[in-house]
C-alpha cells in the first residue's frame, strides 16, 4: 500500500459497484473495507472492469 502525495491510498485494482453519482460526475462507491472510492467516468449500475 502507498500513499500518493494527495493523501489517497493506492493499492491497485479494486472491484467495485457504483451506487450513486457525486455532484462533479464522478461515480461513488464503497470498497470491501466501507471506504468511500470516487471513480470518473463510471455510471451508477454499470459493472467495473475486470483486471
Amino acid at each position: 500500500m502507498t500513499e500518493s502525495e494527495h493523501g489517497t491510498t493506492e493499492r491497485g485494482t479494486v472491484n467495485l459497484a457504483i451506487t450513486r453519482m457525486a455532484h462533479g460526475g464522478e461515480g461513488i462507491g464503497n470498497d470491501a473495507d466501507g471506504r468511500v472510492v470516487f471513480v470518473a467516468g463510471a455510471l451508477p449500475g454499470t459493472p467495473s472492469p475486470r483486471a
